[in-house]
């Protein structure tokens, strides 16, 4: 009965339910993005693209190599000085990265407003907070690297400062699954 209870409220507030479902979508662009920064870096794409918000020479997309980009399987031999990828393959690398951020961004700052019209108690508040504030010091983080040339120091907090965007997502859903649900007025 408490559980049937419990499901009925959860019908009559779609912004729960909104808001769950982006956030979880969030969180899974979050870890693809992810993914897609260690592609990016074990590649040696992060540093190809010199411009921003443009890519290189300012250019939106010069010349590509979509099919070699993702190549899971180089033949075996020497993996340095820029990688087995051609210049053409680590942009477009590069470039998936920087769609990935904004597609990310896009469903994170979306989910969190969806959560936000909800949320009620201050831990939840709080943790919206917090993630709002990672996430813009992670885009923050990944602009300088374009802009300053990827300087150690500034690459390293990217990395972390993704794990802990991470981290801090699914402590939000946590919370977000705790939180009261409001009764019907």
């Amino acid at each position: 009965l408490f559980f049937r209870e419990r499901l009925r409220l959860l019908s009559n507030t779609p912004s729960y339910r909104k808001g769950m479902v982006v956030l979880w979508l969030a969180i899974f662009a979050l870890c693809v993005q992810i993914a897609l920064g260690g592609w990016t870096s074990a590649n040696y794409a992060a540093v190809i693209c010199h411009d921003f918000p443009s890519c290189y020479n300012n250019q939106w997309l010069p010349e590509s190599n979509f099919k070699e980009a993702f190549t899971l399987s180089h033949p075996a031999g020497l993996n340095h000085e820029h990688g087995r990828l051609s210049p053409a393959a680590r942009i477009v690398v590069h470039m998936s990265h920087r769609l990935g951020a904004l597609i990310t961004l896009v469903l994170l700052v979306s989910a969190m407003a969806l959560i936000a019209r909800r949320a009620r108690s201050l831990r939840l508040k709080t943790a919206l907070i917090i993630s709002l504030g990672l996430l813009a010091v992670q885009l923050g983080l990944g602009v300088s690297n374009v802009v300053f040339g990827l300087p150690l120091s500034v690459a390293v907090a990217h990395n972390g400062v993704a794990v802990l965007l991470l981290l801090s997502c699914l402590v939000l859903a946590m919370l977000v699954r705790k939180e009261p649900i409001p009764t019907k007025s």
